[in-house]
Order: C-alpha cells, then sequence, then structure tokens
C-alpha cells in the first residue's frame, strides 16, 4: 500500500536513532542483491546527508561502474512497497517530476563526458528481499520521520508519536 508523504518544517537533527534505521535499511538493501547471479559484488547503498540529500549508489565492487541517484528528501511524494514474482520486493520512491538527477559512472569516464549525466528521474527503486519488504518500508518510513517529515494516511499508532 502507498504511502503519501506531507513534509513540516521541524529542524533535520540527525541521532542515533536515525543511523540506526539507516543501518537497518541498508542492511535490507545488501540482502536485496545478495541472491543476484553475478561474478561482482553488486553494491547498493542509501545515505542521508545534512543537508537532507538522498543518495542510493548502485553499483559493483569489482569496477568503477555504477549509477547514482540523489534527490532532496523533500522531493518524495510517495513511498510504495511491491512484490515481484522473483522474490524480490521493490521500495518504490516516487518524487516531483524530474526531481532524481541520475548519474553514471563509468571506468575512464570524467565528469564532462558526455554518458556522464544520464539525465533527471521521477521514481526510482531499492531492491530487498520480498520478505523483508515490511521492514524495509519501516526503516524508510522511521528515517523519513525523523528527518522532519509527517506522513499520511493511515500510520500504525506507534509510528504516529515523536520517535517514530
Amino acid at each position: 500500500m502507498p504511502i503519501d508523504i506531507t513534509h513540516s518544517n521541524a529542524p533535520f537533527i540527525p541521532g542515533p536513532a536515525l543511523y540506526q534505521q539507516l543501518a537497518i535499511l541498508n542492511g535490507l538493501l545488501i540482502l536485496g542483491l545478495s541472491d543476484k547471479s553475478s561474478e561482482a559484488q553488486q553494491i547498493q547503498h542509501l545515505s542521508l546527508d545534512h543537508q537532507q540529500h538522498i543518495t542510493l549508489f548502485r553499483g559493483s565492487s569489482q569496477s568503477r561502474f555504477g549509477m547514482a541517484f540523489r534527490f532532496h528528501r523533500q522531493d518524495v511524494e510517495q513511498i510504495e512497497g511491491v512484490t515481484l514474482e522473483d522474490g524480490r520486493g521493490h521500495l518504490l520512491l516516487h518524487t516531483r517530476p524530474a526531481a532524481i538527477q541520475s548519474l553514471t559512472f563509468m571506468p575512464g569516464k570524467t565528469a564532462t563526458d558526455t554518458g556522464y549525466n544520464a539525465g533527471t528521474l521521477s521514481s526510482v527503486d531499492l531492491l530487498v528481499p520480498a520478505n523483508r519488504l515490511e521492514q524495509a518500508q519501516a526503516a524508510l518510513t522511521r528515517i523519513f520521520r525523523m528527518a522532519g517529515s509527517s506522513w499520511s494516511p493511515g500510520l500504525p499508532p506507534h509510528w504516529q508519536g515523536g520517535q517514530g
């Protein structure tokens, strides 16, 4: 079920609880790629900086190839959890139109080369194990809540309090 987001002007104060939820989510992102058959270990990592920009990196540990998706927390409008037949869970983050900057990193390329900036998107997905989709969505919800967002509709009662 999609969760719509409204934003507040609450100050962004990172702390241990926020970093704990980021660690939980990133652990699930690692598990989301672990069943993929590939020679190179795949990497998927989400970070939130002090300016409230979110960066999702997806790539390979054995090459410099990768994709980074960067957007501001205030641009996220909805989070949706979807389970696919292949046993993967997809946590889709929908933003305002073209709010996600997509960058491609390739061996031998520099920031000025054509093809480095892959353009903009309006959604990005986080890959997690299907049986952990609700846990990943809960962690992401708590991250946004602690970063100053209010959520609607239908939050479970224990998320509606001050601690998230």
